[in-house]
């Protein structure tokens, strides 16, 4: 009887141990990628001008490691365009967001 407690305990400190691994990897991993993700935003915001073309910017913040999903421009009723640039952090939830807005044309 003993004996097949032990073992249920071995296992579950086991299966423990694991779950706290992982989640202290992932937790450095979001040491590593959140300031990571701040200087690619910061940096990709630094390289634009006020009355740079806007031609080839969402080809530019893909190639700054940009994510490619929802970037694209926007035409909000005001008739201005509106592009948010997002650099993923952590994943699944974090995200550093660039907006950028262009008057009507």
């Amino acid at each position: 009887m003993w004996r097949g407690i032990l073992e249920i305990l071995k296992w579950t400190a086991t299966i423990v141990l694991a779950f706290v691994v992982v989640a202290l990897a992932f937790a450095g991993y979001g040491l590593y990628a959140e300031p990571r993700a701040k200087r690619k935003a910061l940096a990709f915001c630094n390289s634009l001008k006020p009355g740079d073309s806007t031609d080839g910017i969402v080809a530019k913040a893909r190639d700054a490691g940009a994510s490619a999903v929802g970037l694209d421009w926007v035409k909000e009723p005001s008739g201005d365009r509106i592009l948010l640039v997002t650099f993923v952090g952590l994943p699944p939830f974090s995200r550093t967001p660039a907006w950028l807005s262009l008057g009507s044309r």
